[in-house]
């Protein structure tokens, strides 16, 4: 970071946009990845299953557990299928190397943090994500609203219902 910020590149390290970093603010990891959640409890279903996650990494590593890890550009392939086809497509699991459907890689990570999200007394929140893979992501219903709707005001008007609810 302080060669960037040396180099001109970025003024400071809050210029950086990865998909997760440490703050250069807070002693927290931030996660950037998570751009449609609509609703408030959408939002903290995926907040819950990154603390989990981050929770359950944690332990492993402090156990001195071994995991897999993979090239970038396995990762990569799975974060363009992401992007590509969304939650109705498949990613591959590189260990299995097999594809899978998204919807059951994401159950095994449900399964993962399990115990962490449990400890953490946030479990109710991370099986809320099977709510956004039985409706449709942020993504598919905004489309869907646009299309039912009859176009940009009906899919306004869905985006403000969204955001509001259960507030």
């Amino acid at each position: 970071i302080q060669t960037l910020v040396a180099q001109e590149c970025i003024d400071s390290g809050r210029r950086l946009w990865w998909d997760l970093r440490c703050s250069v603010t807070y002693p927290t990891i931030e996660v950037r990845i998570c751009d449609l959640p609509m609703t408030a409890d959408e939002t903290i279903a995926i907040a819950a299953l990154t603390q989990g996650l981050v929770a359950r990494l944690t332990e492993i590593h402090r156990r001195n557990w071994a995991w897999r890890r993979y090239p970038t550009s396995f990762i990569q392939e799975n974060k363009w299928r992401a992007l590509r086809y969304g939650i109705k497509g498949s990613m591959i699991d590189w260990g299995r190397k097999s594809q899978k459907p998204f919807s059951e890689l994401v159950e095994e990570l449900i399964e993962f943090v399990d115990p962490a999200a449990r400890r953490l007394g946030g479990l109710h929140e991370v099986v809320r994500i099977r709510e956004i893979l039985k409706n449709g992501c942020g993504a598919d219903r905004q489309r869907r609203a646009f299309a039912e709707r009859g176009g940009m005001a009906g899919l306004v008007d869905y985006i403000v219902e969204q955001t509001i609810e259960g507030c």
